[in-house]
Order: C-alpha cells, then sequence, then structure tokens
C-alpha cells in the first residue's frame, strides 16, 4: 500500500464499538446497565425521574442512554427539557431489552432455585382415568424422589381454567388461555374399542359409517354427540347415537368391559386391556393423536416444587408404551 492510500484508509477508519467505563469494551454487566437505565427511562418519561428510581445522577442515565444509542446506532428517545419520547425505534428496541432483562433475572435466580430442595403442595387437576391409570402408579417414586412435596389431586371430566385451587392441570389439548402455559408431556389417541363377545354378536366395524346400528357408548356432556374420525387428512364428525352414556370414561370403560358396546376412549386407559385380549380396538386408522398438556401459570416465577413434578411427568410419560412421541 502506498503512502497515499494508507493517509486515504486513515481518514475513513473502520467505526469502533462504545466503549465501557476507562475505555475498556462494554462488559455484559455494562449491557445490562444501560438496558435497565433504556427501560426505566422509557417507563418514567424522563431522565431526572429515571435517575431518583435508579438512584443515579441524571447526567449519568444520560450518558448510559448514548452509550446505547452509539453501539446500536439508533436514537432510542426524542429529547425535551422535561420528557424523554421513545421514538420508534426505541418502541421496537424496548420490547426486545425487557425479554433479556427478564431473562437476566431467572439466570440470577436459577442457581438459588436448583439450591432449594422442593417443599410444599401442589395442587393437580386431571381427569380420572388419568389420575387412575397414569398418575398413582407414579406416585410412589415421586414421593420417594421429593419427600417434602404434597400432592393433591382433584379429578373432574372436563377442564376448563385454572382456578385458585389449582396450580397445574394435565389434560387433552392446549388450552384456550392465553395467560396460561401449556407444555406438552404425550400424545395419545383415543380409540374405539369393544369386548370380543360384542363383536361376536354385532360384527366388527371397518368405517366410520359401520356404526350406524351398533350399541354406542358415549359421554354424557355438552358436545359429545359427535364422534370426530380423520378421514381422508380431515377431521370429520360422526353422529354418536346411544342408549348409554356417562360422564366419566372409567364408567364407560366399564360398561365396554361387560359387552354393553362401543366404547372411545383414551389409548393411555385402555392400552392394558387391549394388551390383554379383554377390550379389542376398532378403527385404528380412523383416530387421530391428541396431545396432553400440563397446563399452568407463567414460566416465570414458577416456584421449585411445581416445575419438579411437571418435569418429573414429562420424563415419566417419555417412556409410556402408549406415547406416540415415543414411537416417532
Amino acid at each position: 500500500m502506498t503512502h497515499r492510500s494508507k493517509h486515504a484508509a486513515n481518514n475513513n477508519p473502520r467505526p469502533r464499538p462504545a466503549r465501557g467505563p476507562r475505555g475498556r469494551p462494554p462488559s455484559m454487566f455494562d449491557r445490562l446497565e444501560d438496558f435497565h437505565a433504556f427501560v426505566t427511562v422509557a417507563e418514567t418519561g424522563s431522565f431526572s425521574a429515571a435517575a431518583r428510581v435508579l438512584e443515579l445522577s441524571p447526567s449519568t442515565v444520560s450518558k448510559l442512554i448514548a452509550r446505547l444509542e452509539k453501539r446500536f446506532n439508533v436514537r432510542a428517545f426524542d429529547r425535551t427539557s422535561k420528557a424523554a419520547l421513545l421514538t420508534r425505534e426505541g418502541e421496537v428496541y424496548l420490547e426486545y431489552i425487557r425479554r433479556v432483562i427478564d431473562a437476566a433475572a431467572d439466570v440470577d435466580g436459577l442457581a438459588e432455585t436448583l439450591a432449594r430442595a422442593p417443599h410444599g403442595t401442589v395442587r393437580v387437576h386431571t381427569s380420572l382415568s388419568f389420575a387412575r391409570s397414569q398418575l398413582v402408579p407414579l406416585l410412589p417414586e415421586f414421593v420417594h424422589r421429593y419427600p417434602d412435596v404434597e400432592l393433591q389431586l382433584r379429578v373432574g371430566p372436563r377442564f376448563v381454567s385454572l382456578t385458585d385451587d389449582m396450580d397445574v392441570a394435565v389434560w387433552f389439548g392446549a388450552t384456550a388461555d392465553s395467560s396460561l402455559v401449556a407444555r406438552k408431556i404425550a400424545t395419545s389417541r383415543r380409540i374405539l374399542c369393544a369386548t370380543p363377545a360384542y363383536l361376536a354378536r354385532h360384527g366388527r366395524p371397518r368405517t366410520p359409517a359401520d356404526l350406524h346400528g351398533h350399541e354406542l357408548l358415549s359421554y354424557s356432556l355438552p358436545g359429545r354427540e359427535y364422534w370426530p374420525f380423520l378421514q381422508d387428512g380431515e377431521v370429520r364428525e360422526v353422529p354418536a347415537r346411544f342408549r348409554v352414556s356417562a360422564d366419566l370414561a372409567d364408567l364407560l370403560c366399564q360398561m365396554a368391559r361387560a359387552d354393553l358396546g362401543i366404547a372411545r376412549l383414551p389409548e393411555f386407559m385402555v392400552s392394558s386391556d387391549i394388551q390383554a385380549g379383554t377390550l379389542v380396538p376398532l378403527l385404528e386408522d380412523y383416530a387421530f393423536p391428541e396431545p396432553i398438556y400440563a397446563i399452568y401459570r407463567s414460566r416465570r416465577h414458577l416456584s421449585v416444587r411445581i416445575r419438579s413434578f411437571i418435569d418429573f411427568l414429562a420424563a415419566s410419560m417419555r417412556q409410556a408404551p402408549w406415547n406416540l412421541d415415543r414411537r416417532n
């Protein structure tokens, strides 16, 4: 490179990143300090008000914001003598910076959370069929592993949303409540089944249309008058005409075992009956997967006792023979 080219190059230096205190490159701590200042100014609407909240001088807050703006090469605030208003670019950064601060807070609490042994009560809401066939067999291992955690199982025929007396619900399908978290722990199917004796008398249906004229055992709950099937890649509903109904899957299963008809039941509930030959699965090609979720409140500040239960349940369900996720 000639002397002239060096001179030209020096007239156009590469941009340097913003520097931290005493000219050193900014550390992660510096950036979090800038982020906290940025969010506080955005929430209070002025540098002076943010300075009071942060217990810093207004000039220090101004320098922190200037350092952040230089790093991102953006003007985050429109400044007046009395206020600091977010620019459009600042509004975009605010959303992401809040996520970073939240994540940092979670990391700060992680060591303390892991160090604490889970203790207290976990109130679990689920169906009677899931509690009886899946949860109860797992209880000996759970109480041995977490001796200071008390489990309260509450069962019901349906789930709408978490109430104040529930910590976590285990249910088919995600909740429509956007304020809740739904973590998938397994995938099962609802399959049709009947006893060999019933099928010997009434014949075996080969398609959903063949169910017409059969004795169907169905739930006595609103919206259960139709049975859904997967046909030609679409879920289609077939009217379920029944003479005997119940609001609990356990009762329907007992009716099916008593040769009363065909029931549509969760595979996790009847897998042992099918393996033993007590019940025969029907129309399996028309069954579709249904995820099972642990539904709980926000991931942030989730107590260690609730997290321990959900993690334990998810790990246990992973090995269940009926879990479709295990087969993939």
